[in-house]
């Protein structure tokens, strides 16, 4: 009986964290949502139009095409029922980088990034908008 005990234990214990981060991976999938917004520097009101593009498991800023930057793989992770947080570095030829790091909460998206230079210069952004898309 003490046997039978100590199986269904470790069962228990294997399996709830194994469904706790599948509901966690599931709930935080930010893939199919596009988010129309602003960039800015840090200190400036009013930013340069935006998409915010989670697709592929990949993140993706259209104002930052002009400077070289791709799309990079992004991690996202429930912080709430209603909020998703996420990160990503997005790269270009130049070996300059984008770190970014924002929220998802209902239709909004908001957050900061840090651009650095290949020299090492680093400039400090802000970001927002709204849902323009969701598939799936």
């Amino acid at each position: 009986m003490r046997h039978l005990y100590l199986v269904a234990m470790f069962l228990f214990i294997s399996i709830t964290p194994l469904s706790a981060l599948a509901a966690n991976a599931e709930g935080a999938k930010l893939d199919g949502k596009v988010f129309t917004g602003v960039v800015g520097e840090k200190g400036d009101k009013k930013g340069d139009p935006d998409n915010f593009e989670f697709v592929a498991g990949k993140f993706h800023s259209t104002a930052c095409d002009q400077y070289g930057y791709t799309s990079a793989p992004y991690s996202a992770n429930m912080k709430n029922e209603k909020a998703t947080t996420f990160s990503s570095t997005t790269k270009n030829e130049a070996g300059d980088t984008i770190t970014w790091s924002g929220v998802v909460e209902n239709d909004k998206i908001k957050g900061n990034a840090i651009r650095k230079t290949a020299s090492g210069k680093t400039f400090k952004m802000w970001f927002n908008g709204t849902v323009k898309k969701q598939v799936g």
